[in-house]
Parts: structure tokens; C-alpha cells; sequence
């Protein structure tokens, strides 16, 4: 599944479930198989960077919010081939 700076890309994907949207459903059984082997990313969005992290690798880095910072962000997600990615916005 190719990845979209658009917010509502993931509206038109079907999910495991058969329901559209972003809701993915996977059984005990396929989550036990892939405990191992599943990358989690979680993002942290200020105005003026990202701040990824991933697990269970404790890889983390930062690039800036802006077009350039989120293409390479896609290209690095794109190659972990995540299960998630949890956003996190910062702010008052």
C-alpha cells in the first residue's frame, strides 16, 4: 500500500474487516505471529519538527515539519513497513 501525504488517503483502503476505513482487525492468532517481527512508530509533531521513534529497534531520529522533512519521513516508513504509527501533537 503506498504511502500519501494526504490525511484522507486512508479513507478509501478496506480493511481486513471489510469495512472501509483505517480499522484493522487482526485475530490472536495472526497478532502472535507477528509480535515479533512487527515495527511500531510513534511521532511526536511540533510546528517546527517530528520526532519519530521506533520500537522494538529504539531507532529515533527528527526531521523537520515541512515538505522536504516529510518525504524522507514517507521514504523511512515506507522500508520499516510498519504495523503503527501513533501520532502525538504538541501544543497549548
Amino acid at each position: 500500500m503506498p504511502f500519501s501525504l494526504s490525511p484522507n488517503s486512508c479513507l478509501d483502503f478496506e480493511s481486513v474487516s471489510g469495512k472501509v476505513g483505517a480499522n484493522f482487525i487482526l485475530s490472536e492468532g495472526d497478532m502472535a505471529d507477528n509480535l515479533e517481527s512487527s515495527v511500531y512508530v510513534g511521532i511526536d509533531v511540533s510546528k517546527a519538527s517530528l520526532d519519530i521513534a521506533v520500537r522494538p529497534s529504539g531507532e529515533h531520529w527528527q526531521v523537520e515539519n515541512n515538505s522536504e522533512g516529510i518525504a524522507r519521513l514517507v521514504a523511512k516508513l515506507q522500508s520499516l513497513t510498519p504495523v503503527s504509527i501513533v501520532l502525538e501533537a504538541t501544543g497549548g
